[in-house]
């Protein structure tokens, strides 16, 4: 990921660099990153006792992971339209 902010780095010191490559470099990074957190989640939901109150936790959790995910779905669906709309 950190190569990732680099690349980003170096296309906004850039005038010519094609932005369009780093910024999907960049959400490729971030969905990668967020199917991790969703895989490690669900585990940690498998193996606990529904009984116990770290469950609890963890499912208000998943709840946030869920929201994040949303927002981001929304922003990427704005960003797309915007670029639409520029062109």
């Amino acid at each position: 990921m950190v190569s990732n902010i680099r690349l980003f780095d170096e296309a906004s010191q850039k005038e010519e660099a094609t932005a369009n490559v780093t910024e999907q470099a960049i959400y490729l990074s971030l969905k990668t990153y967020l199917i991790l957190i969703e895989g490690e989640l669900k585990k940690s939901l498998t193996y606990m006792d529904s009984n116990e109150p770290e469950y609890c936790e963890r499912l208000q959790d998943l709840i946030g992971f869920v929201d994040l995910l949303y927002k981001i779905s929304r922003y990427m669906e704005t960003f797309e339209e915007l670029e639409k709309d520029a062109s």
